[in-house]
Parts: structure tokens; C-alpha cells; sequence
């Protein structure tokens, strides 16, 4: 049975589950979807877009808070 990302996450510890994404993945991944949704940006009826990227900036963000303080 193939599991869903979502479901395979709430599995954590189980057979099931043989790898979660790491931080530098994630930063890579969110990332590249940024440079996506700017390429679809116009000068007008885009606020969503410009919303998707300002949480999506906001998580990189967090993930490095994390990464820098794992690290000191």
C-alpha cells in the first residue's frame, strides 16, 4: 500500500516510513517552488501568489532559525 506524505509522516517509527526529507531538502524544495510562483506573478490578480511566497519565505526562514541553532 502506497502511503500519502502526510500519512507516511503521522507513521513516523513505523516500517513504513523509510525516510523523512531533511532540513537542507526542504530548504531546496521550498526554494525552488518560490522561483516557480514568482515566475507566475502580473501586475495584477496575483495577491495569492504573492501570499503562497511570503509563507513559504516565513518557512525557509524558520528552518534556518533551526539549522543555526542546532549547530551552535
Amino acid at each position: 500500500m502506497k502511503l500519502s506524505y502526510y500519512n507516511s509522516l503521522k507513521r513516523i517509527g513505523e516500517s513504513e516510513v523509510t525516510q523523512v526529507p531533511s532540513q537542507h531538502a526542504r530548504l531546496l524544495v521550498l526554494s525552488q517552488e518560490i522561483d516557480l510562483l514568482k515566475e507566475k506573478l502580473r501586475p495584477s490578480a496575483t495577491g495569492h501568489i504573492h501570499t503562497a511566497i511570503n509563507v513559504l519565505e516565513y518557512q525557509i526562514k524558520e528552518i534556518e532559525e533551526t539549522i543555526n541553532y542546532e549547530t551552535e
